[in-house]
């Protein structure tokens, strides 16, 4: 659609990941504030303080991404690097200010953000309560942040098989939800977002553009 300003479309795509994670870090934020419910004798403690080194670390990647606008950093440091690596840095600064230029869509983007992230958690409380699982939607939304934060790990497809651990161990361990129940619930989840995401895939047809249509018709 606009194969003239492709660097605009993928910063609109790496401003929509930013979104994200600052809703997934605010999520988070208020699960550690009640950490107190993470009994120390189980593996949940441990998994909420893994969770929080992987955001933790992508907070620190958007933290020397901002340090490439510094104007001091610009004009001396990255004189010392070579030619090429430093027009990529700045590029890069240049590219960090053209999303924080803009706030009130940022803000707006978070808000939806985390409006779509409570949906999402929502649709594994409704799942539980498809099975009986005697667990609060509180409970649901306090362990989903931590579950969210380390299935972002490239370590499985869609995080198949890593949820489904990482929901035994919460809420075994936290609530005493049978395994085979949390098991359940977490597969079940996954499976309505994965209709709903089959869903929207049937729509495609009727949301490209008339021109774009034409031409894949054409060729």
């Amino acid at each position: 659609l606009h194969p003239t300003k492709k660097l605009r479309v993928a910063m609109s795509v790496i401003a929509d990941r930013l979104c994200g994670m600052i809703a997934l870090v605010l999520a988070l934020g208020i699960t550690f504030l009640h950490r107190h419910n993470f009994p120390l004798d189980t593996h949940a403690r441990s998994i909420l303080e893994a969770s929080l080194v992987v955001l933790g670390a992508m907070i620190l990647f958007v933290f020397f991404w901002y340090l490439t606008t510094l104007p001091f950093l610009r004009a001396k440091s990255l004189k010392l690097l070579p030619a090429v690596i430093r027009s990529q840095v700045l590029e890069l600064g240049d590219n960090f200010w053209k999303i924080v230029e803009h706030p009130r869509k940022v803000a707006i983007g978070v808000a939806f953000s985390c409006a779509a992230l409570a949906a999402h958690f929502t649709t594994y409380f409704c799942s539980g309560q498809s099975v009986r699982l005697p667990v609060t939607i509180g409970q649901m939304f306090t362990v989903m942040p931590v579950i969210d934060a380390l299935i972002i790990l490239p370590v499985t497809l869609y995080g198949v098989g890593l949820r489904e651990m990482l929901f035994e161990h919460l809420l075994a361990g936290m609530y005493g939800v049978p395994r085979g129940a949390a098991t359940i619930t977490s597969m079940c989840g996954f499976g309505l977002q994965a209709l709903i995401g089959l869903l929207g895939g049937l729509l495609i047809p009727f949301t490209v553009p008339r021109t774009r249509r034409d031409e894949t018709i054409d060729s």
